[in-house]
This record gives C-alpha cells, sequence and structure tokens, in this order.
C-alpha cells in the first residue's frame, strides 16, 4: 500500500514552519516517505474525528468549500502535525502506565487528542459543530439541526 497525502505536504508543513518533518520524525523501518505516512496519519485521524464527533465528511465538503475554508483546513492540518510532534500520538494513547498504574482518563484524553489551534481552525472553516445538512437523494435538503 502506498499512501498519498491529500491535502498537506512536508513541503507545506517546512513553509510554515520552517522545519523539516523528515529531519525531526524518528527513523522507523521504512525512512523513505515517513513524512508523508505522518502526515496521512493526521488527515485520517482529524478526519475520522470530524466524521464521528461532528458528522462531517471531508471528502464531501473539500468539494464545496471556498479557498479561505481550504487554507484553514490545511492550517488545521499543519497545527495538528506540531501537536502531535511536541505531545505524542494522544489520540491512540490508553491512559495507563505499566509501572503507574492509571494516569489520565479516557474523557481527558478525548479533550486533549486534537490542539486547540486545530479546533480552532475547524471551526473558522465551518466544520467543528454538529450542524447537519446536505443533499439527500433526490435534491431533497436536511434541515439545520442546532
Amino acid at each position: 500500500m502506498y499512501l498519498t497525502t491529500k491535502y498537506i505536504t512536508p513541503t507545506d508543513y517546512l513553509n510554515y514552519y520552517g522545519v523539516n518533518l523528515n529531519a525531526i520524525l524518528p527513523d522507523d523501518d521504512m525512512p523513505s516517505g515517513k513524512a508523508e505516512r505522518f502526515i496521512v496519519q493526521v488527515e485520517d485521524e482529524v478526519a475520522m474525528m470530524l466524521e464521528s464527533r461532528c458528522f462531517k465528511r471531508i471528502d464531501v465538503e473539500w468539494a464545496n468549500f471556498s479557498e479561505y475554508q481550504k487554507e484553514c483546513y490545511k492550517k488545521a492540518l499543519l497545527s495538528q502535525c506540531y501537536y502531535k510532534i511536541k505531545n505524542g500520538d494522544l489520540a491512540n494513547e490508553s491512559g495507563y502506565d505499566v509501572y503507574n498504574g492509571k494516569n489520565i482518563s479516557q474523557n481527558e484524553l478525548k479533550e486533549i487528542e486534537l490542539s486547540r489551534q486545530c479546533i480552532r481552525y475547524l471551526n473558522l472553516c465551518g466544520l467543528w459543530n454538529r450542524n447537519i445538512s446536505g443533499k439527500l437523494g433526490g435534491g431533497m435538503f436536511f434541515p439545520f439541526i442546532r
């Protein structure tokens, strides 16, 4: 399986933060493409959180985004990449340490798995809410739910 980034690239990260992802990410068994794999993981995690928490599918929403919304979503992803590098993979953390036992609850982990900056950008592009809208079959629309 070859993974390709959809919305941002390692070059975008370099241009935004001035840091080369390939230089700061730890080596793994496949050093070539590690930055792309990291970004794909972040893109997938943010998309999954949007779908499970806000009922938004980014692949569907993206087609109707303005340039401003696209820019905000890209910055949300870049912010989440930065956050994940600085704080680790909190989305996959159990909250349990073998030596010390439970150190953080699942609810606390849920609250911190996305960075505040990422959530702000998701708000700006209209994704971080629970409003449901869209076409249904023959041109019918879901009403907005608040």
